[in-house]
C-alpha cells in the first residue's frame, strides 16, 4: 500500500477546465464508496476547491487519471499535460504543502486548511479512509499548524476574501453608504463577507437557495437574507456583488446585469469567486460593471504576497522536516523500471 495523489490545479489547468472538473467533483462526497469501488481503490479522499481537484488515494492510479480525463473532456494520453501524480513521500510532501497554503494561488491562504479538513472528515464519515490516509492527513494538519504559527507565510492581506476587500477599498475608498450583495453562503462567501464587513457597508444582503443559511450568514454581519429570485431587483442598488454559489449554470447573466445597470451612473464591483463561474463573463463588457473572477483576483493578490513568498523557504523546510519525520507512516514510492 502506498500513498498517492493525482490532481489538477491553477498551475496545470485553465479556469474553463477546472470548471469541468469541479462539475465532476460536485457529487463525489455523497458517493465516495461508489468511487472507491469503481476505481478499485483501497482508500480515497477527494479535495475539491476553487483552484484544484485532487484525489488522495491508495490503489490504481490509472483509474483515477482516466476518471479525471473523462471529466475534463481530454484524452487520457494528454493527461500528463494537466494531471500531476506523486507517490510515497512526494505525495505526503505535496499534501503537507497544500494544507499549509504553500501550493495555493494566493500563497499562505488559510481557507485551504479548512477545506482539507472538511474533505478528510467527509471521507472518514463515509468509511473510505484507512491507516495510510488517516496518518497522512493528521500529519498534514500538524505541519500546517506549525507553518502558520512559526512563519510569516500566512500574515498580511492575501486570502481571496481579504484581496476582494482590498480591491473594494481601492475601488470605492471605503464602503460606508454602500450596499453589498452576496450570492451563496458557504466558506468562501463567509470569508469574503467577513473582510468586506470590516469596511462597514451600510447594507449587507445574502441571497441563497436556502434562505435559512442565508439568514444565518447575514445575521453574523447585521445583514439580511433574500431569495435568489430577488437578485435581479437587488442588483439595481448593489455596489458590490460577491458570488460564491455552487451552480453548473450562470446565476447572473449579462442580460440581467444590463437591465440592472441601465439607469444608474454608479459603478458595480463584481467578485465572482465561484468555480464554475456564477456570472456570465460577457458581463464585464457592460458600462459601469467591473468584473473580477477567481483568476483575475490573482493580479491583486500579487501585491500582498511578496512578504509571504520570502517566508516560503522557511515554511517548506518545516514541511520537509515533518514529511521526513513521518515517513514511517507510509512506504516510499515504488521504483520505476
Amino acid at each position: 500500500m502506498i500513498l498517492q495523489v493525482a490532481g489538477a490545479n491553477h498551475t496545470t489547468a485553465s479556469l474553463e477546465l477546472r470548471e469541468r472538473l469541479a462539475a465532476c467533483a460536485a457529487d463525489l462526497p455523497a458517493d465516495l464508496k461508489r468511487l472507491r469501488r469503481e476505481c478499485a481503490l483501497e482508500e480515497v479522499v477527494v479535495l475539491s476547491t476553487c483552484n484544484r481537484l485532487e484525489f488522495y488515494f491508495v490503489g490504481d492510479a490509472s483509474n483515477v487519471v482516466a476518471l479525471m480525463a473523462q471529466s475534463g473532456g481530454f484524452p487520457p494520453r494528454e493527461a500528463h499535460n494537466v494531471i500531476y501524480h506523486h507517490e510515497g513521500e512526494a505525495a505526503a510532501e505535496h499534501l503537507f504543502a497544500v494544507a499549509a497554503g504553500l501550493d495555493s494561488m494566493i500563497v499562505g491562504e488559510t481557507e485551504v486548511l479548512a477545506q482539507c479538513k472538511s474533505a478528510y472528515e467527509e471521507a472518514l464519515e463515509a468509511g473510505v479512509t484507512g491507516a495510510i490516509l488517516n496518518a497522512a492527513f493528521q500529519q498534514a494538519f500538524v505541519a500546517a499548524k506549525r507553518v502558520h504559527s512559526e512563519t510569516a507565510v500566512s500574515r498580511g492581506h492575501a486570502s481571496v476574501g481579504s484581496v476582494g476587500a482590498a480591491l473594494a477599498r481601492e475601488f470605492f475608498g471605503g464602503l460606508e453608504g454602500r450596499s453589498v450583495l452576496v450570492i451563496g453562503a458557504g466558506t468562501m462567501a463567509c470569508n469574503t463577507l467577513e473582510n468586506l464587513a470590516r469596511l462597514e457597508p451600510t447594507e449587507i444582503v445574502v441571497a441563497n437557495r436556502s434562505v435559512k443559511k442565508g439568514r444565518m450568514l447575514g445575521a453574523r454581519f447585521s445583514g439580511r437574507a433574500a431569495r435568489l429570485s430577488s437578485v435581479p431587483q437587488l442588483l439595481k442598488t448593489a455596489d458590490v456583488l460577491v458570488t460564491s454559489a455552487s451552480s453548473q449554470r450562470h446565476l447572473v447573466t449579462a442580460e440581467v446585469l444590463r437591465r440592472a445597470v441601465a439607469n444608474r451612473s454608479k459603478p458595480l464591483l463584481i467578485l465572482d469567486i465561484a468555480v464554475p463561474r456564477n456570472v456570465e463573463p460577457a458581463s464585464g463588457e457592460l458600462a459601469h460593471v467591473r468584473l473580477y473572477n477567481i483568476d483575475s483576483l490573482q493580479e491583486m493578490a500579487e501585491k500582498n504576497v511578496r512578504g509571504r513568498k520570502k517566508a516560503c523557504s522557511h515554511a517548506r523546510k518545516i514541511v520537509g522536516r515533518k514529511r521526513r519525520a513521518s515517513r514511517n507512516f507510509w512506504p516510499s514510492a515504488r521504483p520505476r523500471h
